[in-house]
């Protein structure tokens, strides 16, 4: 997917999503990165209906992980209390019932703060849409900059860029960023 963002090939992504190319797979973690990406793709090309529809099933994913998550805590500081454990042999296994979901929630939510930062855009709060994006990470970091231009924050945009230029070293995008 970073070559469909890197060369802004909404439209190809979008129909690359319904074949076997990019279509939806088992594994949850490849899922939410599916529904992302066709969020993003819908977003910027400016399908706002198309675009929530994938915000929706993955605000209605990270509900349902936060309730699993919520239960598995409960669960487990209900057992460890039973076991009469200490407060810290109960806290040890809260922390472990969260362990199992954590780096989906994390995806989830950053998934759903990108998707956010695109309806903020559509209602033109650039700055509000730029703090969602940072939320988010894994946005790129041109259409980052680019943003940063519109929303008056010309330094920060160029400051951007440099460090991407620095951290991409005999990389021609970066730099064409920084001379665009």
């Amino acid at each position: 997917c970073q070559i469909y963002t890197q060369f802004e090939l909404w439209n190809q992504l979008i129909a690359d999503a319904q074949t076997s190319v990019l279509g939806p797979t088992a594994d949850e973690t490849e899922q939410i990165k599916h529904f992302r990406h066709l969020g993003r793709a819908y977003f910027r090309s400016h399908n706002p209906a198309q675009g929530r529809a994938q915000l929706a099933l993955l605000e209605n994913r990270l509900k349902r992980v936060q309730q699993d998550t919520d239960a598995a805590v409960d669960a487990a500081e209900a057992k460890a209390r039973f076991e009469g454990g200490d407060t810290k042999a109960v806290e040890n296994s809260r922390n472990q019932a969260k362990r199992g979901t954590a780096e989906k929630l994390k995806n989830l939510e950053r998934a759903t703060e990108e998707l956010h930062g695109y309806l903020l855009l559509e209602e033109g709060k650039i700055v509000d849409a730029l703090a969602r994006f940072e939320k988010a990470h894994d946005v790129d970091e041109a259409y980052l900059a680019e943003l940063e231009f519109l929303a008056g924050k010309v330094d920060e945009s160029l400051k951007r860029l440099r460090e991407w230029v620095d951290r991409s070293k005999n990389q021609v995008r970066p730099l064409a960023a920084l001379v665009e």
